[in-house]
């Protein structure tokens, strides 16, 4: 069974009044360990068709159907509190531009860190150290001196790592 499955996802936004399908009928499956990358032309649909899925464009002018299936539980239906509950935990997003994504007067381990002590409940300690094994996990050079570096520290090949 997939991790994430998305079945028939079609997303529609509002504009001057009227409803544009932006996403139509999106469907693919990601198992556990496996590397998915979505690719298109400027405003083919990749970031709506990630926000659709992470639940973040808003609901006043934004149609989504389908079924975005995590762990076998739909994303879809859920309601905002429990999605948040997820985000940052279960799933997440590195959005186009790392670097505006991170702030820039804190450190980069701390910004990870920040949201395993939120999601996850640990310690600064515990988090610091599972900080360091995650940016090592994903290649980042030196992890544990990149913990203690500042976003316009690191190449952007490094934030979009992180």
């Amino acid at each position: 069974m997939p991790i994430l499955s998305v079945q028939h996802l079609t997303t529609q936004l509002r504009r001057a009044g009227q409803w544009n399908t932006v996403v139509n009928d999106v469907s693919f499956d990601i198992d556990a360990n496996e590397t998915v990358a979505v690719v298109g032309e400027s405003g083919s649909g990749k970031s709506v068709t990630a926000l659709s899925i992470m639940g973040l464009l808003p609901e006043r002018v934004s149609k989504i159907t389908g079924r975005v299936l995590l762990d076998g539980e739909d994303l879809l239906r859920f309601d905002e509190k429990r999605m948040q509950s997820l985000r940052g935990n279960k799933i997440g997003m590195i959005f186009q531009e790392p670097m505006t994504s991170l702030n820039p007067v804190l450190t980069v381990g701390r910004q990870i860190a920040e949201t395993l002590i939120r999601h996850r409940g640990l310690s600064r300690r515990d988090a610091k150290t599972q900080t360091i094994q995650l940016l090592d996990r994903v290649r980042i050079p030196a992890a544990s001196r990149r913990y203690d570096e500042f976003p316009h520290q690191l190449s952007g090949a490094c934030c979009s790592a992180s």
